[in-house]
């Protein structure tokens, strides 16, 4: 596996993390990771997952019970 390969693995794991874990716009997900052309980040993205970066968050972002208002502590 060549470097470039395996920078991109490195990529798409961090952009799942970041689509999972925050409300990030996915424009600056992709900018964050070093893509300079956003449509090489949702090409490379789809291409590794099978889903858009949308339909990634949609799928698997994190909800937690605990921060929703039906469960406030108090």
């Amino acid at each position: 596996m060549s470097f470039t390969e395996q920078l991109a693995i490195i990529r798409i794991e961090l952009a799942k993390r970041m689509l999972s874990l925050s409300n990030k716009n996915i424009d600056e997900i992709g900018y964050e990771l070093g893509y300079k052309n956003l449509s090489s980040f949702f090409a490379i993205f789809k291409r590794s997952c099978e889903l858009t970066p949308n339909e990634y968050r949609r799928k698997y972002s994190y909800k937690s019970e605990a921060f929703t208002s039906d469960n406030q502590l108090g």
